[in-house]
């Protein structure tokens, strides 16, 4: 359960350098003290789980990329396009 903690989608941005991730991450550490082979279990079925969700991702045989439809490429170029013209230029 304290595992499933970092996997939230709520978690803030900066939640690895707070002190509430120091807590919980000392916390993990004494409980894999206490009893490491149940953590280590805990911890491999975790892993085990989330790789089992990601499977579609990673077996994914289509052409192009499966998030290619999100993703705003053409504003990425003009970005680019337009930071090497400007700068040859001097403008920015």
């Amino acid at each position: 359960m304290i595992l499933k903690f970092y996997a939230l989608p709520t978690v803030p941005y900066d939640f690895a350098s707070s002190q509430a991730s120091y807590s919980l991450s000392h916390l993990m550490r004494v409980i894999a003290v206490v009893d490491s082979k149940r953590s280590v279990t805990a911890i491999i079925g975790a892993l085990n789980e989330a790789f089992h969700g990601a499977t579609n991702f990673l077996n994914y045989d289509g052409k192009g990329g499966l998030l290619v439809e999100y993703i705003d490429l053409k504003g990425i170029y003009d970005f680019f396009f337009f930071s090497s013209f400007s700068s040859s230029l001097n403008i920015i």
